[in-house]
């Protein structure tokens, strides 16, 4: 690992969790899976490297197995990876880069502003569809097709209600069982992608 001193390791006890959730927040990628506050949910015990004082931010989801430390995709964290005002091709290398060699084991997905040139192991890209709301609701909606639109039409038309009565256990399950399925596939897609490389 090349030390790049622009790039620090920081450990979850002391990280600047206000800095850290301000870069999410105010970062064109920033998503919900790299807060603070979800992080802690989902990945006790995560790491981070951080850029500029917290101007550019990457979480390491890391666990112990064996004796042997690794970086893992937690449970209902879609993107991980590198967040922030620098996410240019050669700022995600130096981010990877410098990801300790302590971790024997990495297995991450980045999120959709991320790119690649180098880097450790394989990596390959996953269809991620992300929707920009950025612009007002009409300039999205004047980019419907005819049949969105339609479908809209007749869902106006339904009386519908809200409900609060929603049991997490269930959908908890309802996600457990299709992190499954979803499992399943994954690891068939990675058993052709290994065969064929």
């Amino acid at each position: 690992m090349k030390e790049d001193s622009s790039i620090q390791l920081i450990r979850r006890d002391n990280l600047d969790v206000t800095k850290w959730d301000a870069c999410i927040e105010q970062a064109p990628n920033g998503l919900i899976y790299s807060y603070s506050y979800y992080l802690d949910l989902v990945s006790p015990g995560w790491q981070a490297l951080v850029m500029d004082d917290y101007k550019t931010v990457m979480p390491l989801p890391a666990r112990k197995k064996f004796g042997v430390h690794y970086l893992y995709q937690p449970f209902l964290f879609a993107q991980g990876g590198i967040t922030g005002e620098n996410t240019a091709a050669d700022s995600t290398d130096r981010f990877l880069s410098q990801i300790p060699n302590t971790y024997r084991f990495i297995d991450i997905c980045l999120n959709h502003a991320n790119r690649i040139t180098a880097g450790k192991g394989k990596s390959f890209f996953r269809n991620n569809f992300i929707l920009n709301l950025s612009d007002k609701y009409e300039t999205i909606a004047s980019r419907y097709a005819d049949n969105i639109r339609r479908n809209l039409k007749k869902s106006g038309e339904t009386p519908y209600q809200f409900s609060d009565a929603v049991n997490p256990d269930d959908v908890i399950r309802l996600a457990a069982a299709q992190m499954q399925k979803t499992t399943a596939e994954y690891r068939k897609n990675m058993e052709l992608v290994q065969q064929t490389v």
